[in-house]
């Protein structure tokens, strides 16, 4: 539907408008991505951990983190 998004993409959407970085293990998300890329838009980073790190608890990475300089 014209205007509508996915779930995923309001996800990302949602992580443009706060300058934020989207971790997933849900590979929908890279078929959004290629597609963005294509239309030009920008996003931060779409980070997908590698298979040791999907046991990790969601809320135990969610926090956002201080990055220093």
């Amino acid at each position: 539907m014209i205007g509508e998004h996915s779930v995923d993409e309001s996800l990302l959407i949602r992580a443009v408008e706060h300058g934020r970085v989207l971790v997933t293990t849900d590979t929908d998300f890279l078929a959004i991505a290629h597609r963005w890329l294509r239309e030009m838009r920008s996003f931060q980073m779409i980070f997908w951990p590698q298979q040791a790190y999907q046991n990790v608890r969601v809320g135990s990475s969610s926090r956002p983190s201080k990055i220093s300089p």
